[in-house]
């Protein structure tokens, strides 16, 4: 939201507590699994990232370098 409306502001427990609270919530409805949630939101950080980056090339007209390219296969045996 704070992209693409100029000026505008989210709140403090939208951006931080409402996720940490969410990845508390998630981490709790599994047993043995409190172990995991740091490398779970260092994942997650990671990839909103790459989504982020996935979004403005599927959004923007420019090529970009993570294109991908057919290559030919060869037809074994014939």
């Amino acid at each position: 939201m704070t992209m693409f409306v100029p000026g505008s502001e989210l709140p403090v427990w939208l951006v931080c507590y409402l996720p940490m609270a969410m990845s508390f919530v998630n981490t709790c409805m599994a047993p043995g699994s409190f172990s995991l949630l740091l490398p779970h939101l260092l994942f997650e950080n990671t990839m909103s990232m790459t989504k982020f980056s996935a979004m403005l090339s599927g959004l923007l007209p420019a090529g970009s370098l993570h294109e991908w390219g057919q290559t030919r296969k060869k037809l074994v045996g014939r």
